[in-house]
């Protein structure tokens, strides 16, 4: 699932029609809520919260989560007085007001959806290449189109995989008899197959 919305919590109508205004993609759109829980369970970017218009049970549970998943790929920014703590300092942006924020906000929305982005490729890859090293060492010799085709990737793609994998320790070589790949002595360090010798 991408995160592509914002989510917004005591902003006045003109303030939404705003982040409206800057969102950074098409796709992009925006949950307004009036309960923090939705903030917490929903996946976004972008949270933009007004503290001034939260009771201070709300504030501590969002500050709670925060601090509990450190460190979190969404921009969380924090409008009124508001203590943050220590170690969500630099985690956190804080601006006086939404007029105090509206200066870079623009820049803070194309950030914040850049790095989600950049999230999501890493994760991505880091699933690819854990499925690739599954496939291998669950059916040795399996072949560079098999895999193309189980994961819907070119061959030179899987290859990269591949050498990711390797590079990474794991002793997969290809066979040129059976022309697929294996994992020698179809151990896996991964796996933790080495730690049960």
């Amino acid at each position: 699932m991408h995160a592509k919305q914002i989510g917004i919590y005591g902003l006045r109508n003109e303030e939404i029609s705003c982040v409206k205004k800057y969102l950074p993609q098409k796709e992009c759109n925006i949950m307004v809520t009036d309960d923090v829980t939705n903030i917490i369970a929903v996946s976004e970017f972008a949270v933009i919260v007004n503290a001034d218009t939260m009771n201070p049970q709300d504030i501590d549970m969002l500050l709670e989560y925060y601090e509990d998943i450190i460190p979190f790929s969404e921009t969380v920014i924090f409008l009124g007085t508001i203590q943050i703590p220590s170690k969500l300092k630099n985690q956190i942006l804080v601006y006086e007001n939404f007029e105090s924020l509206k200066q870079d906000l623009k820049y803070i929305l194309l950030s914040a959806y850049r790095t989600q982005k950049k999230t999501e490729t890493f994760s991505a890859t880091l699933a690819n290449a854990i499925l690739i090293l599954s496939v291998i060492r669950r059916k040795p010799y399996v072949t560079s189109r098999e895999l193309a085709e189980k994961l819907g990737l070119s061959l030179r793609s899987i290859q990269r995989y591949i050498n990711t994998i390797q590079a990474t320790g794991e002793w997969i070589e290809y066979d040129s008899i059976h022309k697929g790949w294996y994992l020698q002595d179809g151990k896996s360090i991964l796996w933790g197959d080495l730690d049960e010798e």
